[in-house]
Parts: structure tokens; C-alpha cells; sequence
């Protein structure tokens, strides 16, 4: 079921779980919700980018891959923060369609957010070594930036 509707809903049910088991750990390694980068995969990026997009608290960024932005029925998002992204997705993605990064784009680049995408030409939906390689040099370039 892909009911972006009913997916909104369940994101905002697991959000407060979500922000509270962050605020746990960051704690627990000294840390600040600036100083964080939601990681995630297909579904995981949808979550990660609602949850980086529209809590009120401020975080450094987002790597997601094979996923994108999950809108309303109006097609919009209440943008509260402005993080860092990177979107990296596969060309032959079988699951998520590659338009949903490039719509995501768009959408985030109207907003003024700082985003790069990476599109893989002989990937499905999954992650190989090319697409690590970018992720690895997004997270290294905000997570090492003093």
C-alpha cells in the first residue's frame, strides 16, 4: 500500500518514538541533535526525511537511498529545517521509482534546502559500492566539518 495519506500517519505515529530514542542516544555520546545525519534505505529515507524535515529540532543532514520525500494529499510538506541531503537511487530501481528522488529534488530545491543527487545507471533497489562511495564522502564532508 502505497497511500502516501496512510504513510504520513504512520511516520508521524513512530515520530515521537523516534525523536525520543534520538535524544536518548545523543545523550548517552555527548552529543547535540546538530551534530547528527539520518542514514536510511527506501522506506527509511522516506521516514528519515519527514523526521529531519518537520521536527523542531535542527539537524545536520540526511543520506538517504532509494526513497524521497512523502507528501500530502495537497502535495505539500511543512518544512521546519533545512538540513543537508544527499539522495543517491538506482536507475532501474524495480521498487521506488527513480522519479521520486527527482521530484524530492525539486521540491527541497524550491525550499532553498542544500541537496545533491546521485542517480546509479545498473542499479535496481539496492546500495552497491558506487553508491557507498557517495555516501561516504557526503557523511565525511558534514560529519568532519568543524
Amino acid at each position: 500500500d502505497r497511500d502516501q495519506t496512510r504513510i504520513l500517519k504512520e511516520i508521524d505515529l513512530v515520530k515521537p518514538v523516534l525523536i525520543s530514542f534520538l535524544k536518548k542516544k545523543l545523550k548517552q555520546n555527548n552529543l547535540n541533535f546538530k551534530d547528527l545525519i539520518l542514514v536510511g534505505f527506501s522506506q527509511g529515507t522516506m521516514v528519515a526525511l519527514n523526521l529531519a524535515l518537520t521536527m523542531e529540532e535542527k539537524i545536520k543532514g540526511v543520506l538517504g537511498y532509494s526513497g524521497g520525500i512523502i507528501l500530502s494529499k495537497s502535495g505539500k510538506i511543512k518544512i521546519s529545517s533545512k538540513p543537508k541531503i544527499c539522495l543517491i537511487h538506482g536507475n532501474d530501481d524495480e521498487i521506488v521509482p527513480k522519479k521520486m528522488m527527482e521530484k524530492s529534488k525539486t521540491i527541497l530545491e524550491e525550499k532553498n534546502i542544500l541537496t545533491e543527487t546521485h542517480l546509479i545507471q545498473e542499479l535496481g533497489h539496492g546500495i552497491n559500492d558506487k553508491a557507498l562511495n557517495i555516501g561516504e564522502k557526503f557523511l565525511v564532508k558534514y560529519l568532519l566539518k568543524c
